[in-house]
């Protein structure tokens, strides 16, 4: 069965909502991208797409929102020689497998000057693209005036300070995630043997967890009160909190940080690789990178941002922007996989 595009936006996770009507000239070049769905979706429209609109009314951006990266490198695949697409936004284990399979054009410094101004970090090695926008692992919980401000992690393993915790399972990205921290907190390292102490301290957890379900999100079961707290990644968590500022907040604690990268990328063999370029240059200038801050709550990449204090509190800022970028799928942390999940499957949840 051929994925169509209208397929592909049937098959995509979270609400779609209409894309505002602008009037276009006949000869506007339609861009499309490929890219997360739901909510990073709804904000990525209205903090980078529709201001591109507004500079380049010749260029229209068709936004195709998908379920994962994966999807999308599967549809690159299907016909290279005539993509579906002209950009897409990836992780970074999947864009270094795009980018072996040939299906990415390189971004080079001399026809995309903006990306000079990018943090070392975000150009990460053997890819053709660049890092657009970091999340991170952060806790949602129950607004409450008689609970202090969270700051640490360590209040998951806290019974006295909190109960009802959801907290999705792996192979769920989150899970992983929380594995991620657990081992930085209690055994003072990411590799193979501080697995085994995470898994043991997540096990400690376990009779406050009324679910390791990730459907639905801990946000929802926050929302309708069926639990105080739990992991969330930081951009949709701000999102909903913001629209549910009475059942919702988040916290971002700078003690154990475990970020998820999205990447973005021109298509090989684009016939509008030059409208492509432009897009994605305007991604990475400074004033797209602000809003992506200040309205998705993902770390920007672009060094010449200057972020309000507001927004600055909100999300987790790179503690070296020299260092490189490690992320949830990154090789090295996908490596693992296989044995957190086992190790979750075995000692937690049975």
């Amino acid at each position: 069965m051929k994925v169509t595009r209208r397929r592909l936006a049937t098959m995509a996770a979270g609400t779609i909502l209409p894309l505002p009507f602008v009037r276009r000239s006949a000869a506007a070049v339609r861009v499309s991208i490929a890219a997360p769905g739901g909510i990073i979706q709804q904000v990525f429209q209205a903090a980078v797409i529709d201001p591109f609109r507004r500079l380049r009314p010749d260029i229209e951006i068709n936004y195709y929102p998908t379920s994962n990266p994966a999807q999308v490198l599967g549809l690159l695949r299907q016909n290279p020689r005539a993509p579906q697409f002209d950009a897409v936004i990836l992780s970074p284990r999947i864009g270094l497998a795009a980018t072996a399979a040939n299906l990415l054009e390189p971004l080079k410094p001399e026809t995309m000057p903006v990306l000079a101004n990018l943090v070392p970090a975000a150009r990460l090695e053997g890819l053709d693209g660049a890092a657009l926008m970091i999340d991170s692992l952060a806790i949602a919980h129950v607004p409450d005036a008689t609970t202090r401000e969270i700051t640490s992690w360590r209040i998951l393993w806290d019974p006295g300070a909190v109960s009802r915790i959801a907290v999705p399972a792996p192979p769920d990205p989150v899970g992983i995630g929380l594995t991620l921290v657990a081992a930085m907190l209690f055994a003072r390292g990411i590799d193979r043997q501080s697995l085994d102490g995470a898994i043991n301290s997540i096990r400690h957890m376990a009779p406050r967890v009324i679910s390791w379900h990730p459907r639905p999100d801990v946000c929802e079961f926050l929302i309708d009160e069926s639990a105080s707290i739990g992991p969330s990644w930081n951009a949709t968590g701000q999102v909903r909190a913001r629209r549910n500022p009475i059942r919702l907040r988040m916290a971002v604690p700078g003690d154990a940080v475990v970020r998820d990268i999205h990447t973005i990328h021109v298509v090989r063999n684009t016939p509008r690789a030059e409208a492509a370029h432009a897009f994605v240059a305007h991604a990475l200038g400074v004033e797209a990178q602000t809003r992506i801050a200040d309205m998705l709550f993902m770390t920007p990449v672009n060094a010449q941002v200057r972020l309000a204090p507001e927004t600055a509190r909100r999300i987790v800022l790179l503690a070296d922007p020299k260092a490189p970028l490690v992320g949830i799928d990154s090789p090295e942390i996908e490596a693992l996989r296989g044995v957190i999940v086992a190790g979750w499957r075995d000692r937690i949840l049975r």
